[in-house]
């Protein structure tokens, strides 16, 4: 007999088709372990069914035997009918709980035809679950008729049971009473309503943000949110404002706390539009949070972050201490507050210990995500915001000021365009362009739109050519995303007259440290010196796109680690002329990729180019023509080859023939950008007795290919050396 063992993920795809023989009976079964991502699906009080539809159309609806539940394990005889006819049959699986029912991705079976003579089966429907479900409503019909009498008894509790689990699913009784409004401890509240009003509040907060208009943001939580450092040189003394209870912080905090961060962030992308509000508390776990702040403030959205202290300090009450269920109904409390006060709310998860063994506080963060998904509350994963980052703690739990403007600034990233709700994810060869509703970035200053045939990108605007933003001097466009992969380089595309152009990755604040220094090279110092911000001094006219990056050592900034980050391309044009800055998008690149490019292309900028003419001496062989491609010439000098209006700009060039025995002649010609606009313009001089030796008739530009073409008119056996350099 045969059986086939098959690892499925219920949420994936099973690519391979399974195989099977028709007419075969009781000798096939297939074995599956059902798993969730890596993890064993647990079968426990479950059962498994598979819906099958044949060939002709006919079903079948039978039961899966379950071998190990912890594990997965489930078995499905391919019965008679299932493989009573030829052809492909579609399958899916359904694993049933009560009323639930999880339903896998379709998957298929090929099944060969049988050329036996024994009579072909008829194919029919085959409701085998159908039946035994019909057998058990016979047995359970049958006990009902023998336990009438007791039917009140049996049944009254588990009916209120239910309907308690359905009363807390629907409806939450609050723990506590709302300041400033009607709504007192023990009062019912409707699951749905709140989340409603969470939707109406946070689509105004977003909507005000970024049509301009002031908004206030509070930021509630414990020391992180205070700012606690007692231990750097530039901490700063105790807040000396009292809290919503009356009382004041004793502790010292930081130069810098990340909800000033986030103020001081926010308002260079939003002009001076947004006030942030510290309610934080050294020591405080959510329980206490609720009861020190606990009167309505002015902020329009509050961002919550608990959990460090909640899940192993100390100094919690025991009650508290440990306990995830009392940390989650306490958080549910505070979420369901702050939006009675009419506050959007968004959930940060705790930052990033200084510490690889404590899960504490990251098992308490996740138990937030399902929360969150409860009341649609974003949830953010703010440990990305400051991993691969040293020197940024006052000790093993608090940042000092350098990583509290940090994980302020990333902060600020999240608030960015649309990213709140519909993040910017990027990755190598992702492109954002200069659609403010699609790109996810901001401006701030002034700019235009325009429709030009020389941009890069779609004609959205009108069918004259690409949209470009032109960015006016002292504007800034900002960048939001989420990268996706380590080390990426971010190019321009950008075409601008003004002086000085400031590219700014996280705002040029410290960058996070290279995951494995030697996967780019002991520090990639050659590829991007580490940095951070990169300014251009223009004298004249500059077009940054990705040729230019790669034949003309255009820097480009390197973002060494996932996560949130922004990027700020500034006009800082220093003249009272005209100096627009064009943007027409930035592009992703990874590090593998770009360093192929740069290595590939490290030797531009070289002196001169060699070629011979003959392989080896002995050879008579006639040339008439040499050719030189793009990937050549452009290591002289970045020309302008492409259908553009610059070629006027290219330098001239010199050939230098050689021939063997018999002396040098120096030819020079200019490349435009087509044939009509590549000059030959002819014998410059002779060196040496020469005489008889190669020649050239014409130097001019393949269209097509874009090489070099020199057609030669004499010597054409002669073995022969060419320079190509620049006059």
């Amino acid at each position: 007999m045969n059986t086939k063992i098959i690892k499925f993920d219920i949420n994936k795809n099973l690519y391979n088709t399974l195989i099977a023989k028709q007419g075969d009976t009781k000798s096939r079964f297939l074995l599956f372990n059902l798993l969730d991502g890596s993890i064993p699906f647990n079968l426990e009080n479950r059962s498994v069914r598979v819906y099958a539809v044949k060939p002709d159309r006919t079903e079948v609806f039978n039961d899966l035997i379950i071998t190990d539940a912890a594990k997965g394990y489930c078995i499905l005889e391919l019965t008679t009918q299932m493989l009573a006819v030829a052809g492909t049959v579609k399958l899916e699986l359904m694993v049933i709980e009560e009323d639930k029912k999880l339903t896998s991705n379709i998957f298929y079976m090929d099944v060969k035809e049988s050329i036996n003579s024994e009579k072909a089966v008829v194919s029919t429907n085959e409701f085998g679950a159908l039946l035994t479900a019909l057998q058990d409503v016979d047995n359970w019909n049958k006990e009902f008729t023998e336990k009438s009498g007791k039917l009140e008894e049996l049944y009254t509790p588990r009916l209120n049971e239910l309907g308690e689990q359905l009363e807390t699913i629907i409806n939450l009784k609050l723990l506590m009473d709302v300041d400033s409004t009607s709504y007192k401890i023990n009062d019912i509240i409707s699951v749905d309503k709140i989340t409603r009003l969470q939707n109406l509040y946070m689509a105004q907060f977003l909507r005000n943000l970024r049509k301009g208009s002031p908004v206030t943001i509070a930021c509630m939580g414990d020391s992180m949110t205070y700012g606690h450092d007692t231990t750097s040189s530039d901490k700063r003394n105790a807040d000396t404002t009292p809290c919503d209870d009356g009382s004041k912080h004793s502790f010292t905090r930081a130069s810098i706390t990340y909800p000033e961060a986030l103020q001081k962030y926010l308002n260079k992308i939003y002009s001076n539009n947004v006030t942030v509000i510290n309610r934080g508390y050294s020591g405080d776990y959510v329980k206490k949070g609720i009861d020190r702040w606990n009167k309505k403030h002015g902020a329009n959205l509050t961002i919550i972050m608990y959990a460090t202290n909640d899940s192993r300090a100390d100094y919690v009450p025991e009650q508290y201490r440990g306990n995830i269920e009392e940390f989650l109904k306490w958080y549910e409390q505070a979420i369901i507050r702050e939006i009675l006060w009419g506050k959007a709310v968004v959930v940060f998860a705790p930052p990033k210990l200084q510490s690889f063994g404590d899960l504490d506080v990251d098992t308490f963060a996740n138990g937030l995500i399902q929360l969150c998904k409860k009341y649609n509350v974003p949830y953010i994963d703010s440990e990305l915001f400051t991993i691969n980052y040293n020197s940024i703690n006052s000790d093993g739990v608090h940042f000092n000021g350098i990583g509290y403007e940090i994980f302020g600034m990333k902060s600020a990233s999240v608030f960015v365009a649309e990213n709140l709700l519909k993040p910017q994810y990027v990755k190598g060869g992702t492109k954002l362009l200069n659609r403010q509703t699609i790109d996810s970035f901001v401006v701030n200053g002034t700019y235009s739109y325009n429709a030009t045939s020389g941009a890069y990108t779609p004609s959205e605007l009108n069918n004259t050519g690409g949209s470009v933003l032109n960015l006016n001097p002292g504007s800034s466009i900002t960048y939001s995303f989420y990268c996706e992969e380590d080390d990426m380089f971010v190019i321009p595309y950008i075409y601008t007259i003004s002086d000085k152009i400031k590219i700014s990755l996280d705002y040029g604040l410290k960058a996070p440290e290279n995951s494995l220094d030697a996967s780019i090279g002991k520090g990639a110092t050659p590829l991007d010196k580490n940095k951070s911000v990169i300014e251009i001094i223009n004298k004249d006219v500059i077009l940054i796109d990705k040729d230019k990056v790669f034949t003309n050592d255009v820097e480009c900034l390197r973002i060494p680690t996932k996560g949130w980050h922004t990027l700020t391309i500034s006009n800082e044009h220093r003249q009272s002329t005209d100096g627009t800055l064009v943007i027409n998008g930035i592009e992703f690149m990874n590090y593998d990729v770009y360093a192929s490019y740069v290595n590939i292309n490290k030797f531009y900028n070289q002196n001169y180019l060699k070629y011979t003419s003959h392989s080896i001496l002995s050879s008579e062989d006639s040339v008439t023509e040499m050719r030189i491609k793009p990937s050549d010439y452009l290591k002289l000098h970045p020309f302008y080859y492409l259908a553009n209006t610059e070629y006027w700009r290219n330098p001239p060039l010199e050939l230098v023939i050689t021939d063997y025995l018999k002396g040098s002649v120096i030819y020079t010609f200019t490349i435009g950008n087509n044939a009509e606009t590549t000059m030959f313009h002819g014998e410059r001089e002779k060196l040496g007795s020469y005489s008889g030796g190669r020649t050239v008739s014409n130097i001019t530009l393949d269209n097509d290919t874009r090489e070099i073409v020199i057609t030669f008119n004499g010597g054409l056996t002669n073995k022969s050396n060419l320079l190509l350099k620049l006059v």
